[in-house]
């Protein structure tokens, strides 16, 4: 009896271990590769540029009588790593550069001329420019949260 329960409880932990890594290569076999995000933002004046890979995030800013200066260089975990890919995988990639922007105060220096790059299986994806403080509804999560690694 106690042999069955055994056999049993083998069974099952090998059938539904067996489905959990069929589940995991096709989650692999399907994933993106990311390779690198980026944010331009220009007016006259400035300019900033926030780069986001694997490895590590940046942000460089530039203004009147500065050169490229290196404001934010930090190492990017894993957790940071996968929330980023999450917040790409949600976004239709191939209408990015499409997308309705809600306003267009970088057109009269109101804010900065604001793009999104998001380079994917070594194909780059720009975004149309928006306002750098109002992005278009489908990328917001996204460009904040790069944004957000600034303040880290």
């Amino acid at each position: 009896m106690k042999s069955s329960i055994k056999l049993l409880a083998l069974l099952f932990v090998f059938q539904f271990g067996c489905k959990s890594s069929e589940k995991t290569s096709a989650e692999k076999e399907n994933k993106i590769n990311i390779s690198e995000v980026t944010i331009e933002a220009i007016t006259r004046g400035k300019r900033e540029n926030y780069s986001i890979n694997p490895k590590q995030f940046s942000y460089k800013s530039t203004s009147k009588g500065e050169t490229n200066v290196e404001k934010v260089k930090m190492t990017i975990d894993e957790d940071q790593w996968e929330q980023l890919e999450g917040l790409v995988a949600a976004i239709n990639l191939a209408r990015i550069n499409t997308l309705e922007v809600p306003s267009k105060k970088f057109q009269f220096d109101g804010d900065l001329a604001t793009t999104l790059n998001v380079n994917v299986n070594d194909t780059v994806y720009t975004s149309s420019t928006f306002d750098k403080k109002n992005p278009p509804e489908e990328i917001v999560e996204l460009v904040n949260y790069i944004y957000s690694l600034k303040k880290e």
